[in-house]
């Protein structure tokens, strides 16, 4: 398609750059205006222009993105969403804390995809003044990087909105108990009821108004199960949870008005606060009296990622709708959060179904997460065809496959199915792709010499990860911008198609009493483990980078280094038993148990300390 350069804006000219649109003189001009009459937006294109009437302002790069994949010299064509806000989550509190210049490049993408709300997920990654503790040395934002970005954001359309914690998940500040004792009570929950933590709360919401022009803030307070169980209880003694909650709630509100906020927090405690027999805690039966201590005026957030069935979303908003005076937003999950690879096509699978029961049920404002648990190992852009999904949904709920990879190439420039070349590392042997498991990042850390997932571990998945690297290769080749992803995944492929199998091969030869085997395992295989880890060390480094601030990398480069230092020592130590200067290697003679008695097959575990070893450390 040919434009005339006349009369674009800035924005619009930077998102016609990743379009397949031609500047020059004698192209159609582009006549484009908001219009409140017109639901979602409308194209009308002619010869010599391009009219596009649009509700919201993200709406027109959608709308441009749309018009440049037509062939045809004239068209017309009209959308409407189904939701009043769409949108994504991005976690900056996993030690990974993207960079401005990724901000704003994840920006550009939602607007091409039509998605208005991005939502940056601080627990303490943000500068709160006169508090020097909260997110030192955590790579925080500070207030003048969040409001470039949120001018940067508004610019394109897109709404910025503060998800921060006011209860639970804050660990990472109440570390510093000189300055955050009195207001901590146990694990990483605050102390309800205490001058200090509503002191807290207050400079961390007054930040985020000298950092956001939205008026909506998401206030967290989920997964705090130990609340009033701590300090709190040998202050106050015991009291109903349910009333400390609500409690709580009502004085951040006061804080959360006082800054022309309106909050959401996740809902799930609410719904832990009653007796639950298996199953989703989302289908409890609510008294009446706990709904009724729920105060009006803050949206409710269910958050769900793990269902395949779109009866459980149903089920579940349906519980929702039990509280009268609350608006209920869905939050589904881009999954990135299980390691270095994410898990695109269980991603997928699971939006449909949750859309699809949003639209039933009336819910009208949605917005998928991208969580870094663990150490924010995935690239930020790794679950692309997710995030693109969500925002189709909205638009052409009956998307099909051809569709979604044609859209997907349009607003990331990424080819979809080498995007879901991703899912393979944890897929071996012929796994459901639709199975939650990680062997990848249990495989990966876990130590050659105490082999803590081998009982996991089938012969042929060597052969498997070398044949996926070899897909990834292919993939990193014709990768374009995102060559570095792939690079990063084919070279953790490449050591897993030696380190896979490698306990196996250890105990299998110490047993026997092979110490010929075990002397080629300890020069050649072990010492190519530990280049080739050292080699994905290198690329894990530029992808970060790449992406983030450099703080929390060297949790990473902590645990890469790891992975090469275990294989030497591991080496030393073989060939020191095959040589005969060692008489036994204890650590090859323990039984290999399933992990935490759990079935063998892949399984699913995502923490890097206990993998590493049985060991604390």
């Amino acid at each position: 398609m040919k434009l005339s350069p006349k009369g674009l804006s800035p924005e619009v000219k930077t998102i016609l750059a990743q379009l397949p649109v031609t500047l020059c003189d004698g192209g159609a001009v582009l006549d484009a205006a908001q219009d409140a009459a017109v639901a979602g937006f409308s194209v009308e294109k002619t010869a010599d222009t391009l009219r596009i009437r649009y509700e919201k302002p993200v709406y027109l790069f959608r709308a441009l993105g749309l018009a440049a994949e037509q062939t045809a010299d004239t068209f017309s064509l009209s959308q409407s969403p189904s939701f009043v806000h769409n949108g994504a989550m991005i976690d900056c509190s996993r030690n990974a804390v993207p960079t401005l210049d990724s901000i704003k490049a994840y920006v550009r993408q939602l607007a091409l995809m039509g998605h208005d709300t991005l939502m940056l997920y601080t627990e303490d990654t943000y500068e709160v003044p006169d508090n020097p503790y909260f997110g030192y040395m955590r790579g925080r934002y500070s207030v003048e990087e969040l409001r470039e970005a949120d001018a940067y954001a508004a610019a394109f359309g897109v709404e910025l909105v503060p998800c921060i914690q006011t209860l639970a998940h804050l660990a990472s500040a109440l570390r510093w108990d000189h300055a955050y004792g009195k207001a901590h009570d146990i694990d990483d929950i605050l102390l309800v009821d205490a001058p200090e933590t509503y002191d807290l709360i207050d400079a961390m919401i007054r930040a985020c108004r000298e950092s956001f022009r939205s008026r909506r803030i998401h206030i967290g307070m989920d997964e705090a199960e130990n609340l009033g169980r701590g300090k709190f209880r040998d202050r106050f003694g015991v009291q109903d949870t349910a009333d400390i909650m609500c409690r709580h709630l009502a004085r951040v509100m006061e804080i959360c008005g006082k800054y022309d906020f309106h909050p959401m927090i996740w809902s799930d405690m609410f719904f832990k606060m009653v007796p639950y027999e298996g199953g989703s805690y989302y289908r409890g039966e609510l008294p009446k009296s706990l709904l009724e201590k729920v105060p009006a005026g803050v949206d409710l957030v269910y958050w769900d990622y793990y269902s395949l069935d779109q009866q459980d979303y149903e089920n579940s908003l349906r519980s929702h709708a039990l509280f009268k005076n609350n608006h209920i937003v869905f939050a589904g999950g881009a999954w990135r959060w299980t390691g270095f690879a994410p898990r695109t096509r269980f991603s997928l699978d699971a939006s449909r179904k949750a859309l699809a029961a949003c639209r039933l049920t009336g819910v009208d404002d949605v917005f998928t997460t991208l969580w870094g648990d663990n150490g924010g190992e995935a690239s930020l852009f790794a679950p692309h065809p997710a995030v693109q999904l969500f925002a189709e949904l909205s638009f052409n709920p009956d998307i099909t496959d051809e569709e979604l990879r044609r859209r997907f190439a349009t607003c990331t420039g990424g080819d979809f199915d080498d995007f879901l070349i991703m899912d393979e590392p944890d897929s071996p042997i012929d796994e459901d792709p639709l199975k939650l498991a990680t062997p990848a990042r249990y495989l990966l850390f876990q130590d050659p010499m105490l082999g803590l997932f081998d009982a996991h571990v089938q012969r042929g998945f060597g052969a498997y990860y070398a044949k996926v690297a070899a897909h990834l290769h292919a993939a990193e080749a014709k990768g374009g911008a995102y060559a570095y992803l792939f690079t990063t995944l084919a070279r953790m492929c490449d050591l897993l198609a030696l380190k896979a199998e490698v306990g196996l091969d250890l105990v299998s030869a110490y047993k026997a009493g092979d110490k010929a085997a075990l002397r080629v395992l300890a020069t050649e295989t072990l010492p190519e483990i530990a280049a080739r880890a050292d080699a994905f060390r290198d690329a894990v480094e530029a992808q970060w980078m790449r992406e983030n601030k450099p703080f929390g990398f060297e949790v990473m480069d902590i645990r890469l280094a790891g992975i090469g230092a275990r294989a030497r020592s591991a080496a030393r130590r073989v060939l020191d038993f095959a040589d005969g200067r060692i008489d036994a290697l204890p650590e090859l003679s323990e039984p290999r148990l399933t992990w935490n008695g759990r079935s063998p097959g892949n399984t699913y575990f995502n923490r890097w300390a206990p993998n590493a070893s049985a060991c604390p450390i």
